[in-house]
């Protein structure tokens, strides 16, 4: 019974705050048009210097993971871009910054993936693979 009681003596404090203090109303974006325009831009175009870079990587003598590394780095300057825009509409450098590192993150991840597939692919003799 007192076990009873002393879980109802936390629970009531909880839930009595979870009323009080409602969760945050989602706020809709700020940007503008132009800029958000702007960040589509920019981030098409690494898209597009990825996809170049894979495109004439000789993968021979380099391991997967510096292959990576090298082509993310050889993009790295088209997110500057997005980074600017994002400092140019107040945008909090943190958050500017956060999603920066989810786009090199999951930009990363999608390289290495189709980088792996290409050198097994290669080591299996496909006569598609480079």
């Amino acid at each position: 019974m007192t076990k009873l009681f002393l879980i109802l003596s936390l629970l009531v404090p909880l839930y009595a705050h979870a009323v009080d203090n409602p969760p945050e109303q989602w706020q809709p974006t700020t940007l503008s048009d132009a800029s958000i325009k702007k960040i589509q831009t920019a981030k098409h175009q690494y898209n597009q210097c990825i996809s170049k870079e894979i495109t004439n990587l000789s993968t021979g003598s380099l391991d997967v993971r510096d292959a990576t590394h090298h082509v993310i780095k050889s993009c790295e300057a088209k997110l500057s871009i997005i980074r600017r825009t994002f400092l140019d509409e107040n945008v909090s450098t943190l958050l500017a910054d956060r999603y920066l590192k989810m786009s090199r993150t999951q930009t990363t991840r999608k390289t290495l993936k189709h980088l792996m597939f290409l050198d097994a692919a290669k080591k299996m003799g496909y006569p598609g693979a480079k």
